[in-house]
C-alpha cells in the first residue's frame, strides 16, 4: 500500500515519537555483498528407499498414516515420519522426523517427543524437530516432495466443506497450506486450489511457476471427488468462480509485480534480524516464519521485488539497530538488482504500524492478531490508523538532516 509524502519534519517527529531523542549510534560493520552470496539453497537431490508416517500423541500413541495420505498434514496433529535414504555422495542415511503444528500446545508436544526420542533409537536414527512452516528439505523430499498442511485434526476432517490451499516452491519443493476460504486469501503470486461440495478448481495466479502450478494439478486431482480439475486463470474467471465465495464479486487485488516473478528462477525471499548489540550485527532467520517476528526486534525482509524494514511495536529501545536496518536495507536492495539479475532494484519500506497485503503474502502461514507491529503491549503511542509505513528514501533523507 503506498504511503503519501511525508516531509522530513514529519518523518523525524514520527522517529522520534517511537525512539526517542536521536542518540550515537555503534559502527555498522556488515559486509551486504558476502551476506547476498551466503544465500541458503535448496537441499541437494536425495534418494529416498523408505519411509514410515505415523500420527503420534501426547501419549506416545502410534496410528499409521496410509500412503495415499502420508503428505497429508494438520495443525492439531503430531507425526513422526522414519526415513532412510542415501544422500548426494551415495552414503546410508536413517532420520526420524518429529513434526508439530501450530496448533499442537507445547506441554503436549514435549510429552510426545520423549516416545520420538525412542522411536528414533530404535530404528538407529537422528532425531530432527520440525515445526510447522519449518520443515527441512529431506522432510520435504521423504513426502515426494509436496505437501499439504491443513487445519484441524484429521478426524474431524470434512472434504465435502468449502476449503482453500495455496501452494508456493519451499527449499526447491512445493508447499500447500490452507488459507482462509476468501477472495481476500488470493494473491497474483501463487496458485490456489478452492474444493466445493466435491467440485475442484485451480486459480492460476499470473506469478504462478512451472513446478507450483504441476505439483497444484497433481494435488487437485488427488482432492477432487469428482476426477475433474477445472483451471481458471486469474482475470479470465467466471461469474460462478466468484458466487463460491461469501464476497461474491469482491475481487481480489495484488502488487503488480507479482507477474515478473516466473520470469525469475532466484526468486525467494530472505529474513534479517538487526541488533546493533550483537556480535553479529545482521543475522539470518532460515527458514523462517511469522513465529520469528518478536515485537521487540527490527527485522529487514527481503521479498525480492520488495523490501520491509519491520519495526516491532516494542523496540523503543532498538534506535541502533533500526539505524543499522536501514544502512542494511539500502545497501542490499542496490546490490541485489545486480548481484541477482533482479529487474529492478527493490523499493524499500519502513513498516511502523499494521502489515502490508504483500508482505504478508511472503509468509506461508499469516496471522494478523500475531502481528509484530501492531500491539500496544509494549508502546505508549497513540495508534489511530491501520497501517503507517514510510518510503526508505525518505526516512534516509530525514535523518540525515
Amino acid at each position: 500500500m503506498p504511503s503519501p509524502t511525508k516531509q522530513p519534519g514529519e518523518i523525524t517527529t514520527l522517529f522520534k515519537d517511537f525512539f526517542g531523542p536521536p542518540r550515537p549510534r555503534k559502527d555498522f560493520k556488515v559486509d551486504t555483498a558476502e551476506v547476498l552470496m551466503n544465500h541458503l539453497e535448496a537441499g541437494a537431490k536425495i534418494q529416498t528407499q523408505e519411509v514410515q508416517m505415523y500420527r503420534l500423541s501426547g501419549d506416545g500413541k502410534k496410528t499409521p498414516v496410509s500412503a495415499q495420505n502420508e503428505r497429508v498434514l494438520f495443525d492439531g496433529e503430531m507425526y513422526i515420519c522414519a526415513h532412510s535414504f542415501k544422500n548426494a555422495a551415495g552414503a546410508g542415511t536413517v532420520e526420524l522426523y518429529f513434526w508439530v503444528g501450530d496448533e499442537v500446545p507445547e506441554a503436549t508436544a514435549q510429552d510426545a517427543q520423549i516416545f520420538a526420542q525412542k522411536e528414533a533409537k530404535a530404528i538407529g536414527g537422528r532425531l530432527l524437530k520440525l515445526y510447522q512452516g519449518k520443515e527441512t528439505t529431506e522432510f520435504m523430499q521423504a513426502l515426494g516432495g509436496v505437501i499439504i498442511v491443513r487445519r484441524g485434526t484429521s478426524d474431524r476432517f470434512d472434504s465435502l466443506a468449502p476449503q482453500m490451499l495455496c501452494g508456493r516452491r519451499y527449499l526447491g519443493q512445493v508447499a500447500f497450506d490452507e488459507v482462509d476460504m476468501s477472495t481476500a486469501s488470493l494473491c497474483a503470486g501463487f496458485p490456489f486450489i478452492i474444493s466445493h461440495s466435491g467440485k475442484c478448481c485451480l486459480w492460476k495466479g499470473k506469478g504462478s511457476d512451472v513446478d507450483e502450478l504441476s505439483a497444484a494439478r497433481l494435488v487437485g486431482m488427488e482432492i477432487t471427488i469428482s476426477g475433474e480439475l477445472m483451471e481458471l486463470e486469474e482475470g479470465s474467471e467466471p461469474a460462478s468462480f466468484w458466487e463460491l465465495f461469501e464476497e461474491g464479486q469482491a475481487k481480489s487485488h495484488s502488487a503488480d509485480h507479482w507477474r515478473l516473478k516466473p520470469n525469475y528462477s532466484k526468486y525467494g525471499s530472505r529474513l534479517f534480524c538487526s541488533d546493533a548489540d550483537a556480535r553479529r550485527q545482521i543475522t539470518e532467520i532460515a527458514p523462517f516464519n511469522q513465529t520469528d517476528l518478536s515485537p521487540l526486534k527490527i527485522y529487514v525482509l527481503d521479498a525480492f521485488f520488495e523490501m520491509y524494514i519491520v519495526v516491532g511495536s516494542g523496540a523503543q529501545s532498538q534506535y541502533s539497530s533500526f539505524r543499522n536496518a536501514l544502512d542494511f536495507a539500502q545497501e542490499y536492495a542496490i546490490l541485489s538488482a545486480s548481484m541477482e539479475d533482479r529487474p529492478f532494484v527493490p523499493v524499500s519500506t519502513i513498516v511502523l504500524e499494521g502489515i502490508p497485503r504483500d508482505l504478508k503474502r511472503v509468509f506461508r502461514k499469516w496471522e494478523d492478531s500475531r502481528s509484530p507491529t501492531i500491539t500496544n503491549t509494549y508502546s505508549g503511542l497513540k495508534r489511530g490508523r491501520s497501517l503507517r509505513v514510510v518510503p526508505l528514501s525518505q526516512a534516509l533523507v530525514a535523518l540525515s538532516e
